[in-house]
This record gives structure tokens, sequence and C-alpha cells, in this order.
């Protein structure tokens, strides 16, 4: 019995949609407190005309706003990326298998060779058994 391509493709996406939504559990209260006590540290007052006391990237905070949007765009981008690229491979297995399937040589009875010797066979067989019928009941009736 074959599946439905249709349904198979719609379980494989719902599959991979699953796998690709699933939330990412929360961190433990350990791994919390040690983030919250790594952000503290890097919370550090910049005073005008006074040096920055680490290096790195001082940005306004209207350029911070673009750059986390910009940050957030590209992050939703990369998901998309990933699902259409599961997406694609699903499918591709998808298609793969359905050609396998169509490339296959049928077995040797589904062929129409054979049915057609098969049907010669059981004429010569049926006109066989007719003739033998009719000759006896011609020497019955003797």
């Amino acid at each position: 019995m074959r599946a439905n391509p249709v349904i198979s493709m719609v379980v494989c996406l719902f599959f991979t949609l699953c796998v690709v939504c699933t939330p990412i559990h929360a961190q433990d209260a350990a791994d919390a407190g040690e983030a919250q006590e790594n952000t503290e540290k890097l919370v550090t007052p910049v005073l005008e005309g006074k040096p920055a006391p680490f290096t790195g990237l001082l940005v306004p905070e209207g350029k911070f706003n673009q750059l986390m949007e910009s940050k957030l765009a590209n992050d939703d981008l990369k998901g998309k990326l990933q699902i259409q690229t599961n997406l694609t491979q699903n499918l591709e297995d998808i298609y793969l298998k359905r050609l396998d399937e169509a490339t296959k040589p049928p077995k040797w009875y589904q062929t129409g060779e054979f049915n057609f010797w098969l049907g010669f066979a059981l004429g010569v067989v049926a006109t066989g058994a007719a003739i033998y019928g009719a000759v006896k009941i011609v020497e019955a009736a003797k």
C-alpha cells in the first residue's frame, strides 16, 4: 500500500517545523546568577572627558537600537534560511525516494508481457477444453 505523496510531504513539513520551532529551555538558576553577575560587571559608567575603563565599541543609543534591530533581523533571516534548508532537504529526500521507486523495474508478474502470455495460455486451455467437450458430446450422441 503506497502512502499519498501529499500527505507524506505535509507530515515531513510538520515534523520539520516541530523540530525547528522547539523552544530553547531556560538556564539553570546557577547559570542565570552567573549571567547577572557578568552583566553587572559589563555595565560601567563612562563620563565625558574620562577614558573608558575597557576596550570595545561605544555606540550612541539611537544607533544601538538600529544595530540591535539589524542583529534581530539577521537572526530572523538565519532562522528562515535554516527552515528553508531543512524543508528543501526533506523534499529532496522525498523526490529521490519517488525517483527510485519510479525507475525500479516492475516485477516479472506485473509486466504486460506476462499478462499477454497468461491470457494466451488460458485461451488455449479453454479452447482445448471446449473442443474436448464437443468431441465427447458428439461421441455420446452416436
